[in-house]
């Protein structure tokens, strides 16, 4: 009698709605024979859910075995379901989701498993409830929660100096930073800046000025805690395409046409072009290649090619691959703080682009502009300038993507050391505050057809204590460096058909650089 009832009330809900609501979830009522049947209420993140609009689903695998509105007839305190789901094996994983008619949006439940019980009955996880039931503490309850998306955050504690900023965006639409748990913490020990290239004052605080946190934008984030970012809230699915401006407006300092932008999704994204990101440590901008994906829930900086470009952001990969080489500057932590990237072959160029002009970087002069990415051709040198923000060991790792290079070699004008970059790509360093920037060179070819004079050098040091210079001309700067790094001397003056220099110093060993144009020469000497 108890199970014929049981039945018949699941063949309600089974066959069709009683509040004519049309099912969300494809079922097939005949292929159910409430072998595990039970009430249940349903709460959303702790709390109750109290509306007919939502409706159950029963799943084993991708079949589902089950579906059914709310009823209040039941239990007027509460709606609940009556569940009735077949199994053909004990053991069987049966997941709930939860579809709310009124947002389109579907909640995904943890999962039971059904097992038999001595009476031959089945139950979830060995739990059974009859129908003299009196309230909600005597139901099934299945909880479903919002899904959540967390960003962890390394905290910048008590250091003074900047750090552990992060460039951030929401994955759930727009929303208020007060919503965002941790963000905003208690002890206002945060920093949330918002950044307007086209205002007079380019960093808006969240402390001065509260907004909300835009789809597409991205913001500039750190706490003193190293408290994780949670968003709660369903991934945002729509297309989106954002507007980035090229005029500054009434700023006439700062970064004019860079637009700090959002991954608004909750998978990683693509754009189609180059981008900054920010460093492992919080401190410095890294420029990447279009052909990388931007995370979830973080920003990168774009520059426009014209003020009110559109760009679209894409869900998903988009790998490409790309000849090229990224020259990553370390300091002596091992620690990735600036980038520059040669790229052989066509593609866009970025520009250098820092937060702080004052920190150390390394980047590629041509035509009076520094970039960050460059493209060259499959032979030839190119100059890659570093300039320290302090004295110490530095160090630069090279590492090739798809690289289809013969020959590939790093120049220390300073030191004159030569560095094969395909059989060691790293190397190691001292940079000092005084160091000329142009003080590196990097040569390459790619097959045997292109013949590079990698020995070629116009000075030529005599036993008279003069250094002669042939087979150049033009305006030229002539150093003299010592083995601590020190400029001994430094003069200007024009070449003319060759011409002879007296090098006055102390006996020693030293390092003669020559810079005639956009070429460096570097000769080491030994003077008696």
């Amino acid at each position: 009698m108890k199970k014929n009832l049981f039945l018949l009330i699941a063949s309600l809900f089974l066959c069709g709605s009683i509040f004519g609501q049309e099912h969300h979830f494809i079922c097939n009522a005949d292929d159910y024979s409430g072998n595990m049947s039970f009430y249940a209420a349903v709460t959303i993140d702790g709390t109750y859910v109290n509306s007919t609009n939502y409706e159950v689903g029963a799943f084993v695998g991708d079949e589902c075995r089950m579906s059914a509105f709310f009823n209040y007839e039941i239990l007027p305190s509460s709606p609940v379901i009556w569940s009735a789901v077949n199994f053909t094996n004990t053991g069987e994983v049966v997941t709930f989701k939860l579809y709310d008619h009124n947002t389109g949006r579907t909640y995904e439940q943890c999962s039971f498993t059904a097992i038999t019980s001595e009476d031959g009955y089945t139950g979830i996880n060995g739990d059974y409830t009859g129908l003299n039931i009196s309230g909600i503490e005597d139901l099934v309850v299945l909880p479903f929660t919002t899904p959540t998306h967390t960003l962890e955050i390394d905290g910048y504690g008590n250091t003074e100096e900047a750090s552990n900023y992060y460039l951030v965006s929401s994955p759930i639409g727009e929303v208020s930073p007060t919503a965002v748990a941790n963000m905003i913490p208690s002890d206002n020990n945060f920093d949330l800046f918002y950044f307007d290239q086209a205002q007079d004052l380019e960093w808006i605080n969240y402390k001065h000025s509260s907004f909300n946190l835009e789809v597409g934008k991205g913001y500039l984030y750190a706490n003193k805690a190293g408290e994780d970012l949670i968003f709660t809230g369903f991934p945002y699915e729509e297309a989106v395409t954002v507007t980035l401006f090229k005029d500054k407006g009434n700023n006439e300092v700062g970064f004019e046409g860079w637009n700090l932008i959002g991954n608004p999704y909750g998978v990683a994204a693509t754009i189609d072009r180059s981008y900054y990101v920010m460093n492992e440590g919080g401190t410095e901008l890294l420029a990447t290649m279009q052909s990388g994906d931007i995370p979830a829930m973080n920003g990168v900086f774009v520059l426009a090619n014209s003020d009110g470009e559109q760009m679209a952001i894409t869900p998903g990969s988009s790998k490409a691959s790309s000849n090229m080489v990224s020259v990553d500057l370390c300091n002596e932590n091992s620690q990735v703080i600036d980038r520059a990237i040669v790229r052989f072959g066509n593609g866009d160029l970025l520009p250098k682009f820092q937060i702080n002009e004052n920190s150390t970087k390394i980047y590629i002069p041509q035509n009076n502009v520094d970039y960050a990415i460059l493209n060259a051709n499959n032979e030839g040198q190119m100059p890659v300038n570093f300039k320290p923000a302090k004295n110490g060991n530095y160090s630069l790792i090279v590492t090739p993507e798809n690289l289809e290079m013969e020959y590939l070699h790093l120049i220390d004008n300073l030191t004159g050391t030569d560095v094969d970059l395909l059989a060691n790509p790293k190397y190691n360093f001292s940079g000092n505050t005084e160091d000329y920037a142009a003080r590196f060179t990097l040569r390459f070819r790619a097959n045997n057809s292109v013949d590079i004079n990698e020995t070629f050098c116009p000075m030529t040091y005599r036993q008279d204590g003069t250094l002669a210079i042939n087979g150049i001309q033009g305006e030229s700067e002539l150093m003299l460096i010592d083995m601590l790094g020190r400029v001994v001397s430094k003069e200007s003056f024009n070449i003319i058909d060759g011409m002879v220099r007296n090098i006055n110093t102390t006996p020693g060993v030293y390092v003669v650089r020559l810079i005639n144009n956009n070429n460096i020469y570097t000769q080491k000497i030994v003077v008696e």
